[in-house]
């Protein structure tokens, strides 16, 4: 056996489980009203939605803290700029379950 092999057959293994739960556990098209509402189009869902990981990671790498509502209400702020839309507070999701629970209509 070379030593490269010898080595790696002795190395211990992390013990992680990792899961991915993103749009598994998580409905997002629940928003998607929201986002017809704001943008006229469903499919920005999907620009903020990748938005929010990109930024959910980032933060999470950088070993920041910011709670996943508040980070989705950042996301949402940037894309409507970005799309020349003003989003008020009470547009945002996390406004809307703070004050008794959010349905889409």
């Amino acid at each position: 056996m070379t030593e490269a092999i010898h080595l790696m057959a002795h190395e211990k293994l992390p013990s992680i489980i990792v899961f991915d739960v993103n749009e598994t556990l998580l409905d997002i098209t629940t928003l998607e009203p929201l986002f017809v509402r704001i943008f006229g189009d469903r499919r920005i869902l999907r620009e903020w939605f990748a938005q929010l990981i990109l930024y959910s990671q980032t933060m999470t790498l950088s070993g920041i803290y910011s709670p996943f509502g508040e980070l989705g209400v950042g996301a949402l702020r940037m894309i409507a700029n970005i799309h020349q839309i003003d989003v008020g507070n009470a547009d945002t999701p996390a406004q809307n379950i703070h004050e008794g629970g959010y349905c889409a209509q």
